[in-house]
């Protein structure tokens, strides 16, 4: 299952695999990278979001804080004493100060904290905005800080210049906001009564304010942002499928042709490894020795014919140069003779080119008695040039020579024969006519002409430069000394 899992994915034949295989991660790559920036954009509109809440939170903080200030500048501000009714914190300014008549009105002079819880219960009545003067000491119960206040409260203990929040009030999104009050020089009219002094923490004022309008926004930008990028990632998608689909075609054809010149190779190796499984086997079977010597010189191949010729071990012999045998071997007579020949010069760069010049048509050698002809065929390398290799062919020649041997005489005791024997009767019948004194010149004539036809047959014999036979008898062929001729005729 791996190794088919494995082919398929390293070798697709189909350009749509390949498309698939090369297009998926980069669509993959792609959605992460969309992914990242549109969670980047998220995360720079939240940010944005906050600052720009955070602005509004420190307008209206300020707001407020002119107000107090104004309204502590001038020591203080009257209200009407029915306007105060139902006020529990404090509201007298100055001790033994019980107010001022006019036209009949009765008028107190108010903290200014009175002025702007005032202003904050008109604000947070006709707004959809919230504040609130808080503190961990605070005067009335009104003014006791949420848990959110407390923790903000006891930061700005710690420095924190201000605080912000969300938080999910009655189902909908407020921004929550809040800044310290410290006593300024004007507010130490009213508060240096109870041991406060310059710069010390008084309290916060927290604000509350609703996120609908700012939400709105924030989803109008993200739904741009998004449609954005989806259009640019649409676009990137597509150009890239079309670009991958292109070189993907273009690609899967080129591993096609490597497949299919990847199983010519194959099968043309699986050819060869036939072919030389047959050669070697054909080698190995043929009555002649054979040796294979390639263009370093040394033995690449050799028979079983040849190796018991010579008297040595396949593993004596293959993969050895043929240097290396000693001067006085049969391996070396065989296959180096230049060396015991004496032979002038020594092998140069091209071996075989100088084996070829000097070795001959052929030569004879005698082994363990027998004799042997020994001769090359030479393999011409024709794209690199020069010889591939040379094949050393053993023959044992013994039978061949015994049979010629065996011709010859045949041949020479035939063609003899008639003469020798008209010969013995002259001889008888000159001596018979010798004894009766008769004359025998015609006998001598006849002896004279048998005479000359030996001779003539034996001129024959060391003139031959042809090799014919004929027909002796039923199953024996005899060399043909006469090339044809009939034979002088016996008198």
């Amino acid at each position: 299952m791996l190794p088919a899992i494995r082919d398929w994915l390293l070798f697709p034949k189909s350009p749509a695999k390949l498309g698939m295989i090369l297009v998926l991660p980069l669509l993959v790559a792609l959605g992460l990278l969309i992914g990242t920036l549109i969670r980047w954009e998220k995360t720079s509109l939240e940010e944005i979001q906050v600052s720009g809440l955070k602005e509004v939170g420190r307008a209206f903080y300020q707001h407020i804080m002119s107000t107090r200030i104004w309204t502590s500048s001038h020591g203080g501000v009257y209200f009407e004493s029915d306007d105060l009714v139902g006020h529990t914190g404090p509201t007298q300014t100055e001790p033994g100060l019980d107010g001022l008549a006019i036209m009949g009105k009765k008028y107190r002079k108010v903290n200014p904290n009175v002025v702007t819880s005032r202003i904050m219960d008109i604000l947070n009545q006709r707004s959809g905005y919230k504040f609130h003067i808080t503190s961990l000491n605070p005067s009335t119960p009104a003014n006791r800080p949420d848990a959110w206040e407390e923790a903000s409260l006891k930061d700005f203990q710690k420095g924190v210049r201000e605080t912000t929040t969300v938080e999910v009030i009655d189902g909908a999104r407020v921004f929550r906001y809040m800044a310290p009050l410290t006593l300024e020089e004007s507010c130490l009219k009213c508060h240096q009564w109870g041991g406060y002094k310059l710069a010390d923490l008084r309290g916060g004022i927290s604000i509350n304010f609703p996120m609908d309008y700012s939400d709105s926004l924030y989803a109008r930008q993200m739904k741009r942002t998004a449609l954005s990028f989806a259009t640019i990632g649409v676009i990137a998608i597509l150009f890239l499928m079309v670009l991958v689909w292109y070189f993907s075609n273009r690609i899967s054809a080129g591993f096609n042709i490597k497949l299919e010149q990847e199983e010519k190779l194959r099968r043309l190796n699986h050819q060869l490894t036939e072919i030389l499984a047959r050669d070697k086997k054909i080698i190995e079977n043929i009555g002649d020795g054979m040796a294979v010597i390639d263009d370093e010189g040394s033995v690449e191949m050799a028979n079983r014919v040849f190796l018991r010729a010579i008297g040595l071990s396949a593993e004596e012999v293959i993969g050895q140069p043929i240097h290396s045998f000693a001067e006085d071997s049969l391996a070396t007579a065989v296959l180096a003779p230049y060396r015991q020949e004496g032979m002038e010069g020594e092998p140069s760069k091209d071996l075989l080119a100088f084996r070829k010049e000097g070795l001959g048509e052929s030569s004879e050698v005698t082994l363990d008695g027998k004799s042997y002809t020994v001769s090359s065929i030479f393999v011409i390398d024709e794209e690199r040039g020069g010889y591939f290799c040379e094949l050393r062919i053993l023959h044992d020649a013994t039978k061949e020579k015994l049979k010629a041997a065996m011709e010859v005489s045949g041949a020479a005791a035939h063609e003899i024969r008639q003469p020798l024997a008209i010969l013995m009767s002259l001889k008888d019948l000159i001596r018979a006519k010798a004894e009766q004194g008769a004359d025998f010149a015609e006998e001598l004539t006849a002896l004279d002409e048998q005479v000359g036809r030996v001779n003539d047959i034996i001129s024959r014999m060391l003139t031959v430069t042809a090799y014919r036979t004929k027909r002796y008898a039923e199953d024996m062929k005899i060399f043909d000394l006469m090339n044809g001729e009939e034979s002088a005729p016996t008198s």
